[in-house]
């Protein structure tokens, strides 16, 4: 059983066989597990083997524009972790993040992401790419739930569970580690990178997901059956059902759409400030080194496994001393302070 909400005329994901079926254009998801994207294929050239524990998965009738049509890709079914990961491993992990922080991924909470064995070999895959080329830092992509009490609904989760079972009190300099040195590889051949992602798909067809409220929000509104808080365009969807979904295309204009049938997309007009959403190309994001810095909030957020009792956690040239309300982080080119959760969020 998938748990999915229903967008765009009451579609929503299901499982059919060996195959997962999503209504809508699966231009990045193919881009980075399929064998045959070009993307990939330099990905694994330019950093062979960082990159192992993103599988490879088949894709049918890939089309990369947008569309309501279910299209459907291989459903990858995964054995839960019952050892402990290598340091390699743990490191691949920041790798991984590091690249969905070049692509502007967002929306990375636990269910949109696949983490497992297959044949034993580790698998860390966010899995649900609708929302990317946006600007989305490690403390802003969902990883962390909403609030300090909804924390195990982000994709942290799946980290938070592993750690109960195998405890590993250096796990977040780890993973700061690959994080930190494939960042830095991804900056320094970006702009090989972008020609590749976008390489013969014309960017004013790829269309991007754009989240004005989180689903929560949108359940509340739908129990208490009252919508006089909301725009016209999403009005028109909960009316009909559906969680309100809006898309734009990533070739720079501001335009912002929604179905308003199941084959014809209307433009937004009831919100204009929403269209000032910004929209990256892959070589003009966030620097290198203020990267680095927001993605120093997972030493944060790993504090319920090894709370104050080990003073000094490390990994390699990463090294994170422990203090009542920070931690220091000490990277080669200098020191981070990340705060603990203050009022459920994380500030650095």
């Amino acid at each position: 059983m998938i748990d999915a909400d229903k967008h765009n005329f009451g579609k929503t994901v299901f499982r059919a066989g060996v195959h997962i079926f999503k209504p809508r254009s699966l231009f990045c998801e193919y881009q980075i597990y399929a064998e045959e994207s070009t993307f990939r294929q330099k990905l694994n050239r330019l950093l062979p083997g960082q990159f192992e524990i993103l599988p490879f998965l088949r894709f049918q009738n890939f089309s990369h524009i947008a569309t309501t049509s279910h299209r459907p890709m291989e459903f990858l079914e995964l054995k839960t972790i019952d050892r402990r990961l290598s340091d390699y491993e743990v490191s691949q992990i920041g790798g991984v993040l590091a690249l969905m922080n070049i692509l502007g991924v967002g929306d990375l909470h636990k269910t949109n992401i696949l983490f497992g064995l297959k044949n034993d070999k580790l698998v860390f895959a966010p899995i649900d790419l609708e929302v990317f080329c946006q600007l989305f830092t490690i403390s802003r992509m969902s990883l962390f739930g909403t609030s300090l009490s909804r924390l195990r609904s982000g994709g942290i989760d799946h980290f938070l569970t592993y750690l109960e079972k195998h405890p590993d009190s250096n796990f977040s300099a780890k993973i700061l580690w690959g994080y930190k040195n494939t960042l830095s590889e991804l900056y320094k051949h970006r702009e090989r990178f972008e020609t590749a992602f976008f390489e013969a798909y014309p960017k004013h067809e790829i269309p991007t997901r754009v989240v004005l409220k989180n689903t929560r929000e949108y359940f509340n509104l739908i129990s208490k059956g009252t919508f006089h808080e909301c725009f016209r365009e999403e009005i028109i969807q909960l009316e009909r059902g559906d969680i309100p979904y809006f898309f734009r295309f990533i070739d720079g204009t501001s335009d912002i759409y929604f179905w308003e049938s199941e084959t014809r997309y209307q433009k937004v007009t009831s919100f204009s400030w929403l269209h000032s959403h910004k929209i990256l190309s892959l070589t003009q994001g966030i620097k290198c080194e203020e990267m680095l810095a927001d993605a120093s909030v997972l030493t944060s957020a790993f504090d319920p496994q090894i709370g104050d009792q080990q003073e000094i956690t490390s990994y390699k040239d990463i090294v994170i001393i422990h203090k009542k309300l920070c931690k220091l982080v000490h990277f080669d080119h200098g020191t981070i302070q990340v705060n603990r959760y203050l009022g459920g969020q994380v500030s650095g």
